[in-house]
């Protein structure tokens, strides 16, 4: 662990990682206006095969959404667990996602549910200040770090599989039901 986090440190010292060449490093940093994080996560999230989970403050960027619903066409499960204080089930994003046979979660146990975290693969693990709005892609300054290793993905499903288990499941389609019943993957 201590390796991995020196190694870390060190690649954003020596190469100044803003190109994001996630596919062949383990460690990437990106930073907005610098680079299009959303259209980087997407790549990456699309390239992976497996569910996706991610857990967010809020969840309002139109083109994460849209990549998102678009990855359900491939048969990947998709579990979203939100910050009931930002959540509104109204808002035309989580209308979208939820209506798309994806699975939102309201986390309502916590003060502030604050996880920006999406999780893809097997080893696949986003995570920074940047939220996922809009606002972080075009008028925030906001940091994102693309991981490669299983070891920590397994620390971010297990913290996501504890919140999981908390949180209500937002019920648009009764058909949603089974499908978005928390599973343990193998």
């Amino acid at each position: 662990m201590n390796t991995l986090i020196i190694s870390f440190f060190v690649l954003l010292h020596v190469s100044n990682v803003c190109a994001l060449d996630y596919y062949r490093a383990n460690v990437a940093a990106a930073f907005s206006k610098t680079t299009n994080i959303n259209r980087d996560l997407c790549n990456a999230i699309s390239s992976e095969t497996g569910n996706i989970y991610i857990m967010a403050s809020k969840f309002s960027s139109n083109v994460l959404k849209n990549c998102i619903v678009n990855l359900i066409a491939t048969d990947r499960r998709v579990f979203l667990l939100i910050d009931s204080k930002y959540f509104d089930k109204n808002s035309k994003a989580i209308r979208t996602l939820s209506s798309s046979e994806i699975c939102v979660y309201v986390d309502s146990i916590h003060n502030t549910f604050h996880n920006k975290v999406i999780l893809a693969g097997t080893d696949f693990v986003f995570t920074g200040s940047y939220n996922f709005s809009d606002e972080a892609e075009y008028q925030n300054a906001e940091n994102a770090v693309f991981i490669r290793s299983p070891e920590i993905y397994k620390a971010y499903k297990h913290e996501f599989s504890k919140h999981l288990y908390h949180s209500a499941m937002l019920k648009i389609k009764n058909a949603l039901s089974e499908k978005c019943q928390p599973y343990e993957e193998n």
